[in-house]
């Protein structure tokens, strides 16, 4: 079978993008043979070069440019992991021509501006309490 390559940038590389780089490099075989497609990290922005990497991360691929690596022609598929709204919401809306696919689950960056915050919860009504069953071992947590 012939594998697709997709070139993946990450932004961000730590507990979480360094654990996802890692699953990606040491399990590309057995993701190629499932999918048909060969996952390949060509580009990781970092804040800090010189902070420790695991060992799965070329060097060669780490910079801290990260607005040239959502625009890089060697980038299919942007996978945010900053952690941070600020550089995020800016760098994931490009002009249309260099808009890629992105991966992300900062929720604050999906929402709409637009829409406004929701109220605390202590302020909204809450629904009635329903009874549970919980497994064996666990108990309930009565509501509050």
């Amino acid at each position: 079978m012939t594998s697709a390559a997709v070139r993946v940038g990450f932004l961000g590389c730590g507990n979480v993008g360094g654990a996802l780089a890692t699953l990606i490099v040491r399990e590309a075989d057995a993701i190629e043979a499932r999918t048909g497609i060969r996952l390949e990290i060509t580009r990781i922005a970092v804040r800090d070069l010189s902070k420790p990497r695991p060992a799965e991360v070329k060097a060669e691929v780490l910079t801290t440019d990260t607005a040239a690596l959502v625009i890089a022609d060697d980038v299919d598929v942007v996978v945010e992991l900053l952690g941070v709204t600020d550089p995020a919401d800016a760098l994931l809306r490009p002009a249309p021509p260099a808009a890629k696919p992105v991966l992300t689950a900062n929720q604050a960056s999906l929402a709409p501006p637009r829409l406004a915050p929701l109220p605390p919860a202590a302020a909204a009504p809450r629904p009635p309490a329903l009874p549970t069953r919980a497994p064996r071992g666990c108990q309930p947590r009565p509501p509050p």
